[in-house]
């Protein structure tokens, strides 16, 4: 009976940390603002994703193999939109200035 609980229990926390980065990539899109996404916490993120992604390949613990797929996935999604959005803005910015009248 434990070790159906342990299991639900680590599938629940599979479930939820494979939907953290979630919410905010669907802000992201709705919102088209991305200025308060640090470029440091997602390199850091997929970092130990992919480390820890390592060791659950050569540990071949499923559950983590999944979750750390998923966060890398989610993580490289949030950069691309930061890079799309944010060079998007720099663009939009040039052209609506207008030239002073001399």
């Amino acid at each position: 009976m434990t070790s159906v609980i342990n299991q639900i229990i680590e599938l629940c926390g599979v479930i939820l940390f494979s939907i953290t980065l979630s919410p905010q990539i669907i802000k992201i899109i709705k919102t088209k603002q991305v200025n308060d996404l640090s470029s440091c916490f997602l390199i850091l993120n997929l970092c130990s994703s992919f480390l820890l992604g390592y060791s659950a390949i050569i540990n071949r613990n499923t559950q983590f193999i999944i979750v750390n797929s998923v966060s890398i996935f989610q993580t490289f999604i949030l950069l691309l939109l930061k890079n799309f959005y944010e060079n998007n803005s720099i663009l939009f910015m040039r052209n609506n200035y207008k030239a002073i009248p001399e």
